[in-house]
């Protein structure tokens, strides 16, 4: 269980709870903040297989949807594993160059590119992106290649 003060009402405030326990039972935890809990798979499948398996447990692959978030999201796969590429929810799959999640929003700027990345289109193409664990920072792969990934649940 963890609580959070909520909003003000009739001059006093509320606080919100949240069971976090059915999540638990997932194999997910609560990683800095309750907006989302995450959960860390070291199976290595690839980009679709991934993202059917979080969208099983009700959630998608994790979305870096700001710097803060970002910076967690990094922390959290370097402590789980190390020279790992993780999925994340990022794909250019649509149109080369113009990351999408995979709800169709834009992933916002600024981007954690490692050096040389985004590779340009292929035979091969690199139209996934994951993080790679070491450097904290993103690349760009075949969605076809195999991957640890990371699920979220938004709270």
């Amino acid at each position: 269980m963890t609580c959070d003060l909520g909003t003000l009402k009739w001059n006093s405030a509320t606080v919100v709870c949240l069971d976090l326990s059915p999540y638990v039972a997932l194999g997910y935890t609560e990683v800095c903040t309750t907006e989302s809990v995450l959960k860390f798979v070291g199976n290595k499948v690839k980009f679709d297989v991934a993202k059917g398996s979080c969208e099983g447990d009700g959630g998608h692959l994790a979305r870096p949807r700001t710097t803060v978030r970002w910076n967690c999201l990094k922390e959290y796969c370097f402590v789980k594993s190390r020279e790992v590429h993780v999925w994340m929810d990022i794909t250019d799959r649509i149109e080369e160059g113009v990351l999408l999640f995979t709800d169709n929003s834009p992933v916002p700027l600024p981007h954690y590119w490692q050096p040389g990345e985004p590779l340009a289109s292929t035979k091969d193409s690199v139209d996934c992106v994951a993080v790679w664990s070491d450097a904290k920072q993103w690349d760009d792969l075949p969605c076809g290649n195999v991957a640890h990934y990371m699920c979220e649940i938004e709270l």
